[in-house]
């Protein structure tokens, strides 16, 4: 390994280790401020029941003391009206004493219950500014996503140009082997008299090699309106409608063919050729996306299914849109 690989390999491992210190120090965070939110409530629910439920028994018991005393002073036969006045008196005295008491402390409470909610309100002001650098942080990493996301056109349509071209090439070494079969069949024909069966089965082949071979010229004809299209490409318009196309499909992958899935019958999309699952997802995004009218989103597939689809795909294709278009319309 070079010495170069192994400062790599250095850097990545320091790299993991570091990650995971950061995490696990993140757990603690988040477990240490679970326990204290967690206590926190608890310590308010003891201080709301004490000072309000607990209290207002404790004040009402008070009041039944008191309530009892005063009775009981009225029964006494033995004193008379004016020392029954002096002691109940002295008992609405004492109450009133009790009472002004508790007002301070009471105060008190209060007054720690300010120093309380201040302490609260700092804290949300550290949160809420928390919470501000954490949506600053993400919306400068947002806009880095977004400069990500930005496909260069011309890239797209070159990719697209050598795709179409490697295609187009496969096709014609395929048509050159049916051709080279035919041509073998012809002279093999040649040697049987009276084959007619031979001759069939040639003009046969013969027709399913010219096909493909139609078929690759019209692949090779849109190569035609690359350039056009690359030229085409600086438009805004276009660029923009690009982009949310490939983003849609991107950003929705997963949806996008497990919906699809569901409407094909007996079969799964990861098992179609690349370029017939794309055109089936380009269709969906059209339809659900993009709100394109159903017939010209599904007419628009078809038509790409003629240029680029075999005639068992071009098939598929069409089942899988005419139940999508149902779908779209219930």
């Amino acid at each position: 390994m070079s010495d170069q690989k192994k400062l790599n390999a250095g850097y990545v491992a320091e790299l993991f280790e570091l990650q995971s210190h950061v995490n696990a120090n993140r757990a603690k965070a988040y477990a240490a401020r679970s326990r204290v939110t967690e206590n926190a409530i608890e310590g308010l629910k003891m201080v709301l029941a004490a000072f309000s439920e607990n209290r207002q028994i404790l004040n009402e018991c008070t009041e039944n003391i008191f309530r009892i005393r005063k009775g009981l002073i009225r029964c006494q036969k033995n004193l008379s009206d004016q020392e029954k006045e002096v002691l109940i008196d002295k008992a609405e005295l004492d109450y009133l004493q009790h009472r002004a008491s508790l007002t301070g402390h009471v105060l008190d409470i209060n007054n720690s219950m300010v120093k309380v909610n201040q302490t609260v309100i700092g804290l949300l002001g550290t949160i809420s500014n928390t919470n501000s650098k954490v949506y600053e942080y993400n919306s400068k990493q947002h806009k880095e996503n977004l400069e990500l996301n930005k496909f260069q056109i011309e890239e797209i349509f070159e990719s697209a140009l050598d795709s179409l071209i490697n295609h187009c090439r496969d096709e014609l070494d395929n048509c050159e082997a049916d051709l080279e079969n035919v041509s073998q069949h012809i002279l093999d024909s040649e040697l049987k008299e009276g084959s007619n069966s031979s001759f069939a089965n040639v003009r046969d082949e013969l027709k399913k090699a010219f096909y493909k071979m139609e078929s690759v010229m019209n692949s090779l004809s849109v190569t035609l309106d690359f350039p056009k299209l690359i030229v085409s490409s600086n438009q805004n318009d276009m660029r923009e409608d690009v982009n949310h196309r490939i983003l849609s499909i991107i950003n929705n992958l997963k949806s996008i063919d497990s919906e699809i899935d569901e409407v094909m019958d007996g079969w799964r999309l990861k098992r179609l050729p690349r370029v017939d699952r794309d055109i089936l997802r380009l269709a969906y995004v059209d339809i659900h996306f993009l709100d394109t009218p159903v017939a010209v989103a599904c007419d628009e597939a078809v038509n790409l299914a003629n240029k680029y689809c075999d005639t068992q795909g071009r098939k598929m294709i069409n089942g899988v849109l005419r139940r999508l278009q149902r779908v779209k319309v219930n």
